[in-house]
């Protein structure tokens, strides 16, 4: 209660029972519904359902990597649906510049896009740039592995897992830069840490310095 600032909140899965009230507000029969509110978790958990209930938003976190049966191409990249949501299966292995979408649409309907698979941009030798859309939510193993000539890249705000070795072997990766008010990486003069700075994820491969110091208690 009394929260006034706070935008949303991440619930884990081993949580079973969310109080009334208990994030500040109850839309149940409110015409007010919140609906800027975001609640992330796993579906078919107590947090989907509580989201629902008092219509705020809420996004699906993945427990494990489900391909899409089918995918659809847009503008050079190839995408699918999973659990009601879009992911970023491939790209066009000569793609320079890349614009992923927030939302896509297949069968009329809108699916919001929320996580890039494993391999999506491997190999694209071409690629110089990749905007990543707010929607965007994981970041699957190699995504980006081999992506030769990739320079600068830019984790947004809602981002909350960036699985192992997505980076690597960008040769020319020499900055990775996290939104502000991410909650869960920060970066520091181009390298990708975890929010609280203890851990390193990543130091790009293409920066030019003969040395780095780590800080103590990385």
């Amino acid at each position: 209660m009394g929260c006034n600032y706070l935008s949303g909140v991440v619930i884990p899965n081993s949580t079973t029972h969310i109080g009334e009230k208990s994030l500040g507000y109850n839309f149940v029969n409110s015409v007010n519904a919140n609906e800027k509110f975001v609640i992330v978790g796993h579906s078919g958990s107590n947090a989907e359902e509580y989201a629902i209930n008092n219509r705020m938003i809420f996004i699906p976190l993945y427990t494990e990597t489900i391909r899409p049966k089918s995918k659809f191409e847009n503008y050079g990249l190839s995408y699918g649906v999973v659990n009601n949501a879009a992911v970023v299966i491939d790209c066009d292995k000569e793609a320079i510049e890349v614009d992923i979408d927030a939302f896509i649409s297949k069968d009329e309907k809108e699916y919001p896009v929320r996580r890039i698979l494993e391999f999506a941009f491997s190999n694209c030798n071409y690629l110089i740039s990749v905007n990543i859309p707010d929607s965007i939510m994981e970041i699957g193993r190699k995504a980006f592995y081999n992506c030769g000539n990739l320079s600068n890249i830019s984790i947004p705000k809602y981002v909350v897992n960036i699985e192992s070795n997505v980076f690597s072997r960008c040769s020319s990766l020499e900055n990775i830069d996290v939104f502000e008010k991410n909650f869960y990486f920060a970066s520091e003069n181009g390298i990708l840490y975890d929010i609280e700075k203890k851990r390193l994820i990543k130091y790009p491969e293409g920066r030019k310095e003969k040395e780095h110091i780590i800080k103590d208690g990385v």
